[in-house]
């Protein structure tokens, strides 16, 4: 997204503010009472495009009109936000709910891979697990291979014996 990009008739410098604003909210034309329609301006438009232009560049991307998903990756970007997260019934592989998160696949008992909507910068991102059975017991659980587009999730009884459980949290982080 670039919001610099028009048609045809833009200006090399950016519209002033108006002399005598308008303060208050927008409304409808409404012609039998003599009232005009709310009239954004020139102005209102460039502060919009340029705060939207502001989240995207602050997050080291180039605006771009052939990339229209900019402001998505712009915002789940942000340092120290979840890039992803999940609760999940791995008994079951029932998504109770979710971020970024595409699917949920079962590829055996204790072993489930979750899909990214948007993929991960890198395979170097932290996934953080934690399960426990119905009753509230706490086990063990831990991330197994990662693609920049998924992490397997592994739950385990003891070290050696995977087991599903009832209560699968997961946080993914990344830079």
């Amino acid at each position: 997204m670039e919001p610099r990009n028009y048609a045809a008739n833009a200006n090399a410098a950016p519209p002033a503010a108006p002399g005598v604003p308008s303060n208050g909210y927008p409304r409808a034309a409404d012609p039998g009472a003599g009232q005009e329609a709310t009239i954004p301006g020139p102005h209102w438009f460039y502060k919009i495009g340029e705060a939207l232009r502001q989240v995207i560049t602050n997050q080291g991307l180039a605006p771009s009109d052939a990339d229209l998903s900019l402001l998505s990756k712009a915002i789940t970007g942000q340092p120290g936000a979840a890039k992803a997260w999940i609760n999940y019934d791995g008994a079951n592989s029932v998504i109770r709910d979710s971020f970024n998160v595409l699917s949920l696949g079962d590829d055996g008992v204790g072993i489930h891979t979750i899909n990214f909507i948007n993929d991960m910068p890198n395979l170097n991102f932290s996934a953080t697990v934690s399960c426990m059975k119905a009753g509230g017991d706490p086990r063990s659980a831990g991330a197994g291979t990662r693609t920049v587009s998924s992490v397997q999730i592994i739950t385990q009884l003891q070290p050696s014996t995977a087991e599903d459980m009832q209560y699968i949290d997961v946080c993914v982080y990344a830079n």
